[in-house]
């Protein structure tokens, strides 16, 4: 963060050197050694103090009165047992350099009492309930002895936050936006400190962030015809509500709370196999709004160079030290860099920090009219003429990966959403569960969208060409009705995945679908997946019906 600013760590003030360590999650844990204090998912270090609304009964507190009149809450008496506090902790801590021996039964919550001139050291403290289990919490003070004290400190003392933490969480990622703060400190004169940090009134560090832009909000061309993403440079295009590039598979990720320790070894495999002109520099990297966010990424618009309009996938701050999602993450990257063509969204290449693969970037371009699935809500009764030849752009999308590519590769989430539009065309993206596969050669499945999912994927955990096919005729359902699937049946998701598999049902498009549509969608619905077409055969079929040769005409 300095040497992106041509700053030294001499040049800060104390002050700013106290703001920059805090706000990159080290605290001191002795005189010469430092801890990383994790913090969860979206959350900064000024979010992990404990409030006390949330407290209830959990802990025994007394009003306080502080050098400043002002009456602060504070822990008495020992802490029976952890338990039902790890429940309510914000932040985690690698205990392992805090030796047990060293553990205390000291107060583990208290509200600031700083007077506003006060500059707190931190410390990281080991602290044991009666049951034995240790739990660190971080320490701001004047003095030592007031911060650990179980009873109400004379009011002239000033008391700092004293955070209970749990043991070990995510790592956050540094926060640009204080990064930029620092760049007063490369010219003089020096800011004044409170402008880098405050940790008075149960605040920790001042979040430096910038605001997103305002989204542009110039119309649309036609009645049918979204914006086109071909804009000044200096107007930002208008972001896609559901970006398809952020994944959304049908199994959520195992849940738990400790850091898995990276081992990159299999990520930088595939990495090195990506050409090298697609590895950019870190730096040239620039995210400003955030476009969407799934389960396990993010989805950012951004610059290359500060000039060209990309988006930016990264991994969400809970999941930068899980190895096999940074893993799978590596795997897309290496998959799309061997994708070209002109209905696959194109990777324009990569970057990471050389430090942590947690800090893994995809760069791809950017089409601001969105997903298909919200371009079909907000432009209600489109005809034929102009969905039959989205359609059959992502047949030929799906003839070049299951055809023209070796290893073919078997997409496994075929849906509106993961269809981009670069009008008057369509992109296939969302290629986070998507691999390649050798001749007949089938691959666990339960990784995509369960409605579009065939029924022998659903049911045996194995998924293959055929079950793609069987998703883009979910795709022509819904294209055809412009409504989610089995929308009119109101029964719960579960009783209509039993029926899908039980008793055969397959989605329904209306009753003006042109019939060479009809007649497409059921042949992908078939029961037995080898007599479904094949993306040759439908992308045949769809460009016939396209030039106006099928069905007397366009409906």
């Amino acid at each position: 963060r300095l040497e992106a600013l041509d700053l030294r760590w001499s040049q800060l003030t104390p002050h700013a050197k106290h703001a920059l360590l805090w706000d990159s999650g080290a605290v001191s844990a002795s005189e010469d050694s430092y801890v990383q204090v994790y913090v969860s998912c979206g959350m900064s270090m000024s979010d992990i103090a404990i409030s006390k609304d949330s407290l209830g009964t959990v802990l025994p507190t007394t009003d306080c009165l502080g050098p400043h009149g002002v009456t602060y809450v504070r822990q008495v008496g020992a802490v029976a047992s952890f338990g039902a506090l790890d429940r309510l902790t914000r932040c985690t801590i690698s205990d392992a350099p805090l030796p047990n021996s060293n553990a205390t039964t000291s107060v583990v919550y208290s509200q600031d009492a700083l007077l506003p001139s006060d500059i707190p050291s931190l410390r990281v403290v080991l602290h044991r309930d009666e049951t034995g289990t240790a739990r660190p919490a971080i320490h701001s003070f004047i003095d030592a002895a007031t911060s650990t004290t179980l009873s109400c400190p004379l009011v002239s003392q000033s008391v700092g936050l004293v955070i209970l933490c749990g043991s070990r969480w995510k790592q956050r990622q540094a926060l640009n936006g204080f990064t930029s703060a620092l760049r007063p400190f490369t010219r003089p004169p020096p800011v004044p400190a409170h402008s880098i940090s405050n940790v008075q009134n149960g605040a920790a560090v001042q979040r430096y962030e910038q605001p997103p832009p305002t989204p542009s909000t110039v119309p649309p061309s036609g009645p049918y015809y979204p914006q086109h993403h071909d804009r000044p440079s200096t107007d930002h295009p208008r972001p896609s509500h559901l970006s398809s590039l952020a994944r959304n598979p049908f199994q959520s990720p195992s849940n738990s709370n400790l850091l898995d320790q990276l081992n990159p070894s299999a990520a930088l495999a595939k990495l090195d196999q990506v050409p090298s002109h697609l590895r950019l520099p870190f730096d040239s990297i620039t995210t400003t709004q955030l476009v969407d966010t799934g389960i396990r990424c993010k989805v950012y618009f951004g610059r290359y160079n500060h000039k060209l309009v990309v988006a930016v996938k990264t991994i969400t701050l809970d999941h930068v030290h899980d190895h096999e999602i940074v893993d799978a993450f590596a795997e897309e990257i290496r998959l799309m860099a061997s994708f070209h063509h002109p209905n696959v969204v194109a990777l324009l290449g990569f970057a990471w920090d050389s430090v942590s693969l947690g800090s893994l970037m995809a760069v791809t371009e950017y089409l601001s009219q969105g997903n298909l699935s919200r371009f079909l809500t907000d432009n209600p009764a489109l005809h034929w003429d102009l969905k039959a030849s989205l359609a059959l752009d992502v047949a030929r999308a799906l003839q070049y990966l299951h055809g023209l590519l070796q290893p073919k590769v078997i997409h496994r989430d075929i849906k509106p959403k993961n269809i981009l539009l670069d009008w008057p065309s369509a992109k296939l993206s969302g290629f986070g569960v998507s691999r390649e596969a050798m001749d007949d050669e089938t691959l666990t499945a339960g990784v995509g969208s369960a409605l579009y999912m065939a029924p022998e994927a659903l049911r045996s955990g194995y998924y293959s060409v055929s079950a793609d096919m069987y998703s883009f005729g979910c795709v022509l359902c819904e294209l055809d009705t412009q409504r989610p699937l089995y929308a009119d049946i109101d029964v719960p998701a579960k009783r209509i995945m039993h029926l899908i598999l039980e008793e055969g049902l397959v989605p329904a498009v209306t009753p003006a679908c042109p019939p060479a549509i009809r007649a497409l969608a059921h042949q992908c619905f078939h029961q037995d997946a080898s007599m479904r077409p094949t993306a040759f055969d439908v992308a045949r079929d769809l460009d016939l019906f396209v030039h106006g040769d099928v069905g007397g005409g366009l409906v």
